[in-house]
């Protein structure tokens, strides 16, 4: 019923198994992150210790993140913080009524922090 792979087939069949059960190896053993990267279809393989001081030298590069380290999610705090702003605003009749209920105003069964996703870019070197 089933036609046989060619051989050229066939290797690389064998190729990506054995590919996959090194990988599953790997991360069994040893605290291994695996990433797909940003530009390319390449796989990319990090220490989670590197990953960790890498996410910290990004934060504090860019100032745009900060890690929480009591548990406490602070973003009900910025949404309250947001909504008394803009209730100012609305009171002084800066903001449309309407436009801010239809597109301005957030929703708090969706709203989040964002994340810091870090994404590896293996075109640049780094030693």
């Amino acid at each position: 019923m089933y036609k046989p792979l060619s051989s050229k087939l066939s290797v690389r069949a064998r190729y990506d198994y054995q590919m996959t059960k090194t990988i599953q190896h790997v991360l069994k053993n040893r605290k291994i992150i695996i990433r797909k990267t940003d530009k390319s279809k390449v796989l990319h393989l990090a220490s989670a210790n590197s990953y960790h001081q890498k996410s910290l030298e990004y934060m504090e590069k860019t100032n745009a993140y900060k890690e929480i380290e009591n548990g406490i999610n602070p973003c009900m705090n910025h949404l309250q913080q947001v909504l008394t702003f803009i209730d100012n605003l609305l009171k002084k009749k800066e903001i449309d009524w309407k436009v801010w209920k239809k597109n301005m105003r957030p929703n708090m069964n969706i709203v989040e922090l964002a994340y810091l996703y870090f994404i590896p870019k293996p075109h640049k070197v780094i030693f």
